[in-house]
């Protein structure tokens, strides 16, 4: 009998795994400033590094889903990563009802980054994706997701608030949609709901060239909030054969009421594929605009391609434009995906 029960186990558990996915990945960046130097001030140390370890569990039917992810974060164990969400799918796919926690990525600004390896060095304000439009996400609290026809996605999302009560969870809600013009691009709108400083954004994506995406989008506030800066940006991508580069930008408007200051930044970088194995390219920044803080950032690179990843270094030189020392570097950087 006691054998009967563990093979009647043991193939539900096998039955259970048909239906489900499991997958184990890693990804990580990380850089180390060999050495910097300011005038008279130097310093070797860890660039600001990212990264994501763990394993994903995922199971659907025609109509029902799961998905989880579990990232290592060093020595505090696991924690629930992009999605932690149960979901269903109604009227044949046009709605989907999301619980738990999730993040949207359709409407999302479709260029992020700013540099290739200068980001820990130049300290820029040219902002990312989220700055051309933002991405839904819920923390723990619930989504809908409506795709009528082809083209056409609009979703709105709604969170626990902090002190749990109604009318704040409905007052910082998410929502928004966008249409994808075939052959054209992407546009999209959204209301973003906040407590003190809500606000809206609205964005455009041109895919109509090969190997050029240009996304500009605009974020304004509906009040001067203490942290809000209405702000506008943009982004240009191109890529074709062994040619690729990048420029973003962004500009934040005065807020006197907070007394934010209009601020400027520009970066981008631009890179050639000598060969599977060798890339040179150089990072290009101008951060800002305030007063004793302008200047000028570059940093020519070699980048070498490998099975997984690649290994970068580069020689990072600063002009202050408003009588800084000027300042210099060498970092290294590698990055690693399975």
């Amino acid at each position: 009998m006691k054998k009967l029960l563990v093979v009647l186990l043991t193939l539900t558990v096998i039955g259970s795994l048909a239906f489900a996915e499991v997958t184990l990945s890693s990804w990580n960046r990380m850089g180390f400033m060999l050495y910097q130097a300011q005038g008279d001030v130097n310093a070797a140390n860890e660039l600001p590094s990212w990264g994501r370890n763990g394993i994903s569990f995922s199971g659907k039917s025609d109509n029902m889903g799961i998905a989880l992810d579990l990232n290592a974060r060093n020595a505090t164990g696991f924690e629930i990563g992009d999605n932690g969400k149960i979901y269903a799918k109604l009227a044949n796919g046009i709605i989907t009802v999301s619980v738990g926690k999730s993040n949207f990525d359709n409407l999302r600004g479709k260029i992020g980054g700013a540099s290739e390896i200068a980001w820990g060095f130049s300290g820029s304000t040219t902002g990312d994706e989220d700055t051309i439009f933002k991405r839904l996400n819920i923390a723990k609290g619930i989504a809908l997701e409506l795709a009528p026809v082809a083209g056409l996605y609009a979703a709105a999302t709604v969170s626990q608030a902090t002190n749990g009560t109604a009318d704040n969870a409905y007052e910082a809600a998410q929502i928004a949609a966008g249409y994808t013009i075939e052959g054209i691009g992407l546009i999209r709108a959204q209301f973003i709901g906040a407590l003190d400083d809500p606000s809206a954004q609205a964005a455009f994506a041109l895919t109509a060239v090969e190997g050029l995406t240009v996304d500009v989008g605009a974020r304004f506030y509906f009040e001067d909030g203490t942290a809000s800066q209405n702000v506008i940006s943009g982004a240009v991508k191109y890529g074709k054969d062994a040619l690729n580069a990048m420029v973003r930008g962004a500009v934040r408007l005065e807020n006197s009421d907070a007394a934010l200051d209009l601020d400027l930044g520009v970066g981008g970088y631009v890179n050639y594929k000598v060969s599977d194995t060798l890339i040179v390219g150089v990072d290009v920044a101008f951060p800002t605009i305030a007063d004793n803080a302008k200047k000028v950032d570059a940093v020519p690179y070699v980048k070498l391609p490998l099975a997984g990843g690649f290994i970068m270094a580069g020689f990072a030189a600063e002009v202050g434009l408003d009588d800084q020392d000027f300042k210099w570097g060498v970092p290294v950087m590698l990055q690693a995906g399975f």
